[in-house]
């Protein structure tokens, strides 16, 4: 209890500090995520020693719990912040991002791996798979907020918006595939097939769209009976992620692209009826779960399984950061309408990889013990929360400097990227 105590004043405590801050911060060389992520160093195992997760009980299980609500919550904003009309006018695009980007993400993060530390190419796959997606957590606070709408254009907010909120589902049977070799599954591509890609995915997407459909559906008969108002749009919104997270995983349908497909086609029925600017409900629900999932991750950082890696983790951050995004868009360029070479600078960097590794990394440590995934994955978070959080807002400023019309009408200069 007393651990438990200490946690909730130390998140609070952040909250509180840079609340106070939250129209400058976002400017700095900082990230909420990284100074979260210090907090948690601080007060773990390996300075103060003030917790420890090891006494809470099992780790995997508690992180999985923490990084599913976050990504769920990540998700609905960033579903409820997307144009629908815009989407439908850009789908080309949006699928070659999408899944041209994950696919090629995975190839090269898989090669990386492979050739790197000389592993097995199904635990090699599986390392890649695990750190293929966008992270929509920190994805939404480079692309949120009047800063961002100042600096970046909405092509490039929008692309990167979806991007990060679709492929974290879809890269579940990126994910289970190795994984089921791996584990030694009498019929690996059977059950790869008919479970993990076609009820799992396919079906948690028709599933989150019917879900999405019925509630927006009843918000709109409320709506049109002065039933509710704008300010129950938020509460609306977190029980539709709750209910989702929950009911499906009673089924074993895949929640995180259940989340995303459901906030798309509720946005559709609210888009023209509320005003989402006003709510801010992206920012309330983003700063709600930012600070306490990075804080988690910090108290968990296995320095100790860093040292034994040694030099070797560090080459492979900086093969990550600079090899596994920038080449896919790179050679996507040519098949991207209306995408020149800064636009293509500017996507191909701002691809963090955060919350949604972290859910995948321990999602398979429940099913396949293997303390390598965890040592490289969360050396690539944290390499990624850093340098990301470092850059994104000098990223943004260098795309304003090319394109100084950008967001002229959009937004003031006080909030932001990262």
């Amino acid at each position: 209890m007393e651990d438990l105590n200490i946690t909730i004043s130390v998140i609070s405590f952040i909250l509180l500090v840079l609340g106070s801050v939250f129209a400058r911060i976002h400017q700095w060389p900082l990230s909420e995520p990284l100074i979260a992520v210090g907090a948690g160093v601080l007060l773990g195992p390996f300075v103060l020693d003030v917790l420890d997760m090891d006494d809470w009980g099992e780790k995997p299980q508690i992180m999985l719990i923490a990084t599913r609500f976050t990504i769920a919550m990540a998700l609905m904003s960033t579903a409820l912040r997307l144009p629908p009309l815009s989407l439908l006018k850009h789908r080309r695009n949006q699928i070659i991002t999408v899944v041209g980007g994950m696919l090629t993400m995975w190839f090269h993060s898989t090669v990386i791996f492979w050739l790197l530390f000389s592993i097995d190419f199904p635990l090699a796959a599986l390392a890649g798979a695990i750190i293929t997606p966008t992270d929509p957590v920190i994805a939404s606070s480079i692309v949120s907020g009047n800063f961002a709408k100042k600096h970046l254009s909405e092509k490039i907010r929008n692309t990167l918006s979806f991007e990060s909120g679709a492929n974290d589902g879809l890269a579940f049977p990126l994910v289970m595939l190795p994984l089921l070799l791996l584990m030694g599954k009498e019929q690996p591509w059977q059950e790869w097939i008919l479970h993990s890609f076609l009820w799992e995915t396919v079906g948690g997407i028709g599933l989150g769209m019917l879900v999405g459909y019925g509630a927006g559906k009843m918000t709109n008969a409320a709506y049109q009976k002065n039933l509710m108002t704008e300010k129950s749009l938020l509460a609306s919104s977190l029980a539709l992620s709750f209910l989702i997270i929950g009911s499906f995983q009673l089924i074993n349908v895949n929640s995180i692209i259940g989340v995303f497909a459901a906030g798309l086609v509720f946005n559709r029925f609210i888009s023209n009826k509320y005003d989402l600017k006003d709510e801010k409900i992206q920012e309330t629900m983003e700063r709600i779960f930012v600070i306490p999932i990075f804080f988690l991750f910090g108290l968990i950082v296995p320095f100790d399984l860093w040292a034994e890696q040694g030099w070797i983790l560090l080459v492979l951050v900086v093969l990550i950061l600079v090899f596994r995004r920038p080449p896919s868009f790179l050679v996507m360029k040519p098949l991207l309408k209306g995408f020149d070479w800064t636009d293509i600078a500017v996507v191909g960097w701002l691809g963090p990889i955060g919350v949604t590794s972290m859910f995948y990394v321990f999602y398979t440590q429940e099913r396949l013990e293997n303390e390598f995934l965890w040592t490289v994955a969360s050396a690539i978070i944290f390499g990624s929360t850093l340098i990301h959080g470092i850059t994104a807002s000098a990223t943004a400023k260098w795309y304003k400097r090319q394109r100084p019309t950008t967001g002229e009408n959009e937004g003031g200069d006080d909030e932001g990227v990262i």
